[in-house]
């Protein structure tokens, strides 16, 4: 069985028929298009707005408990029958911070929002709000002041996804999982390339030494998007070929279905018959 996770892109966000979080638009997704290939069922656990730190924090969670808090979409995915896996990590400026809220819940949000609240972002909404509305006072100036203290840099971030991806790494490998993983676009390793190349600051230097030691650890499998292979965006969807592009950004079908097959030949050609990784 496979099992994909990442953010709005992996969850096929604007896909129809689909009103942003409607349940019928499953099959247009590169999740059931890649499971038909490679004959198995699927689950697809991503989310709309998703952070790294749920993706990471859900995925963990599933390897430790054996199971998915939430109904997913078709046959249940344990660490004991699932051969596949895709994890699309999401913007790594993104955080989240827990709050309790129990008078509100956005109509049209599958996850509790308050669950995953993504700094800096104006993901989660409610008839067009801000979910920061939404939150208790002492919980925005919690916010806004962790936003402020790791925003300029986010060196705390891209070291923590580059953790995610080695640990995510690690456990597929000891449950014989074959495993693709990367960003959703490439401005993460755009961004890793501008820091190695400013020389002047020392904490910055070693900063890029410690992470490309990070990076050395991954296998090019799971860096999609990240000096390895191609990733959906700007790949597959790009300014110029705006037909693929929906109205909020998101890959379409036909995207999608292409991503399908590229993600398909990946698997077959690095993770042969009777390989477990």
């Amino acid at each position: 069985m496979l099992l994909t996770s990442g953010c709005s892109i992996t969850y096929g966000a604007e896909l129809t028929p689909d009103d942003w979080y409607h349940p019928d638009h499953w099959e247009s997704t590169f999740s059931h298009k890649l499971a038909e290939k490679l004959g198995v069922e699927y689950t697809c656990i991503a989310k709309c707005g998703n952070s790294n730190y749920k993706i990471y924090r859900e995925l963990i969670r599933w390897f430790v408990e054996g199971r998915i808090s939430e109904k997913c979409n078709n046959q249940v995915v344990h660490p004991s029958n699932c051969t596949h896996m895709v994890v699309l990590w999401s913007q790594w400026m993104r955080d989240e911070i827990f709050n309790r809220v129990h008078d509100f819940k956005p109509k049209s949000d599958l996850s509790p929002s308050w669950d995953n609240m993504n700094m800096g972002f104006v993901q989660y909404r409610a008839d067009g709000e801000n979910i920061s509305e939404h939150l208790s006072p002492k919980a925005n100036d919690l916010l806004r002041h962790h936003w402020l203290k790791f925003k300029e840099d986010g060196q705390k971030m891209m070291t923590d996804q580059l953790v995610f991806m080695q640990s995510i790494q690690a456990l597929c490998d000891a449950h014989g999982i074959k495993l693709i993983q990367g960003t959703i676009n490439t401005r993460f390793w755009n961004t890793l390339n501008s820091l190695e190349q400013d020389e002047e600051s020392k904490t910055l230097t070693n900063f890029s030494s410690n992470m490309r030691e990070m990076i050395v650890s991954l296998r090019g499998t799971s860096r999609i998007g990240f000096g390895k292979f191609k990733t959906i965006l700007p790949y597959f969807v790009n300014n110029k070929d705006k037909k693929r592009l929906l109205e909020h950004g998101h890959p379409n079908a036909e995207a999608h279905t292409e991503y399908a097959e590229y993600l398909y030949n990946i698997f077959q050609e690095n993770f042969p018959e009777g390989e477990k990784k």
